[in-house]
């Protein structure tokens, strides 16, 4: 997904919930629903949080956090409006 390789090129980190908590993400592009710990990233940054990930069955992964709409439909059609700038305020 170009917008996890923007937001690392920005300075964000990628990480996964792990055993331990937060982990640092190897993989940030790999996403699994059968895997454990790989639905979803979070890109952190400072007092800045994204989260990507797998949010509805046979779709994508998309932006979960900031929440710009209620299916993959809705956030796909948001995403196609902003900027990683502007997913980075609304963060």
């Amino acid at each position: 997904m170009k917008l996890i390789h923007d937001l690392i090129e920005k300075g964000f980190k990628p990480f996964r919930d792990g055993k331990n908590g937060l982990e640092p993400c190897k993989n940030p592009s790999w996403f699994s629903s059968v895997e454990p710990d790989m639905l979803a990233i979070m890109l952190k940054r400072d007092d800045k949080k994204i989260v990507i990930g797998l949010y509805e069955m046979g779709h994508p992964p998309t932006l979960i956090h900031p929440m710009l709409g209620s299916s993959n439909v809705e956030i796909e059609q948001r995403l196609r409006e902003l900027t990683v700038e502007d997913i980075i305020q609304l963060s």
